[in-house]
């Protein structure tokens, strides 16, 4: 079987993710089931035939979060502090930081990429809260610096891609 690529991006970072609604469960059955590319963000459906994927719930995200290191710069309420983010996707983070910052607030973030200029993240949102580190969600990141962000995680992705793929 052919590997699997983005068909807008060409990225071979592609993962297996849930199926939404009742019409992909049926495409299922044929053997179509839906993918999301972890460089540009498409989701998209391919023929995988002879191929069955058991149903995992143990990570039921659509991006692969990549370890790293990279210092961020964190506002909210007129705040200020900075953390260290430990893993990273398109999507998304997971930032160990100082302060305590309550699940649903809203943040500014400004990503220091090694050897790179900054990444400014317009919106997050913290999404869940453990200790010194905050899960967060991008909401909104303007195209250029989109376009850095994915071009950071598909770096991390190729210079240490999953021990495993899922699916």
């Amino acid at each position: 079987m052919d590997p699997l690529t983005c068909p807008k991006c060409r990225s071979q970072f592609v993962r297996r993710v849930g199926r939404d609604g009742a019409v992909e469960r049926l495409l299922s059955v044929a053997y179509v089931y839906p993918f999301r590319c972890q460089i540009c963000e498409l989701r998209f459906k391919r023929l995988r035939w002879g191929e069955r994927y058991v149903r995992v719930e143990l990570d039921r995200r659509d991006f692969t979060r990549v370890p790293t290191a990279i210092w961020a710069a964190v506002v909210w309420q007129g705040r200020q502090s900075q953390g260290t983010v430990r893993d990273l996707s398109v999507a998304g983070c997971w930032l160990e930081i100082d302060a305590p910052i309550p699940v649903g607030e809203l943040l500014r973030l400004t990503l220091e990429p090694e050897d790179e200029a900054p990444i400014h993240v317009e919106v997050a949102e913290v999404r869940s809260v453990q200790g010194g580190r905050a899960g967060v969600r991008f909401v909104r990141v303007e195209p250029v610096h989109r376009e850095r962000l994915c071009q950071t995680v598909a770096d991390l992705l190729t210079a240490a891609p999953p021990a495993s793929p899922p699916g």
